[in-house]
């Protein structure tokens, strides 16, 4: 089928993409209102996955190229050093990222933004109770099903949107790194989480970053994906009392130094790995 926009101006394409979030949001309160109670968390947090972040991307590729896999980049990486780079830039990240909550959380609004400081204060617990009893199961089943909802579903989903399709239109429109950090910001504020803000926004840069160099959307899916699946397992294993030390500790406080080691590695890390997209870019 040909691309009957495939020469749109940037505006269309960006009211394109707006247009299918709305209606998979649309569809989504359509089924939670039509089955209040017959359907279980789970299955709606699926539903809204694939209406809101999965099935929009695939439909503006399709409006707008006539190679909608290509638009998307969705391509397989081959290089087994870039994938190994991005696993373990993953949990090497870690540390980094808890320090950058704990000094997210500290942040204070002025005293004339206290009922705006409150609202977020009440969203976060609210979305925090709403994960805990999502990841609160206690068999193996039960683990696998969180990750497949829950870490990824998302991580599919959320970079096919966000990576594939408004870091695309942002850089095309203002430059790759204004398309980037653009979208990592719009990335971290549709979660609605102010105290996890900065960390996201970072996450959500370096996923851009890996989808720049990589060429390949399976690199960023698998740093989200490595993401959330690791904080779902600690979870489990902290719920279950398998693992007793809080994982989200580990570079906070005292083991400040922690992070900052690991932020700096991990740097490093990620520059290796466009180093050696670059060489083998050259070698093609």
């Amino acid at each position: 089928m040909k691309a009957f926009l495939k020469n749109s101006t940037f505006g269309v394409q960006l009211v394109l993409v707006l247009f299918a979030v709305v209606v998979g949001l649309a569809l989504t309160s359509v089924v939670m209102v039509a089955f209040p109670q017959q359907i279980p968390l789970k299955w709606l947090q699926t539903i809204q996955t694939v209406l809101v972040f999965l099935l929009p991307p695939l439909v503006v590729a399709v409006c707008v190229s006539d190679a909608p896999l290509a638009y998307l980049n969705i391509r397989i990486e081959k290089r087994w050093r870039v994938v190994v780079g991005v696993v373990c830039f993953s949990v090497l990240v870690l540390p980094f990222i808890n320090g950058l909550v704990a000094l997210n959380e500290a942040l204070v609004l002025p005293q004339w933004l206290a009922p705006l400081e409150q609202w977020m204060k009440t969203m976060e617990e609210s979305a925090k109770q709403l994960t805990e009893q999502f990841l609160s199961v206690s068999t193996w089943q039960g683990l696998f099903v969180n990750l497949l909802i829950m870490a990824a579903l998302p991580a599919i989903g959320e970079e096919l949107l966000f990576r594939g399709v408004l870091q695309r239109l942002f850089s095309e429109k203002w430059g790759a790194s204004i398309g980037i950090w653009l979208t990592a910001i719009l990335f971290s504020a549709i979660h609605l989480q102010f105290y996890g803000f900065i960390p996201r926004m970072i996450l959500g840069a370096a996923f851009g970053y890996l989808l720049l160099w990589s060429r390949s959307i399976w690199m960023p899916i698998l740093a989200h994906f490595m993401n959330n699946a690791l904080a779902i397992v600690f979870f489990f294993l902290e719920f279950n009392g398998i693992l007793t030390y809080k994982t989200d500790e580990i570079g906070v406080g005292q083991n400040w130094w922690m992070a900052v080691a690991c932020g700096a590695l991990s740097l490093w890390l990620l520059f290796r790995i466009k180093s050696h997209c670059d060489k083998s870019d050259k070698n093609m």
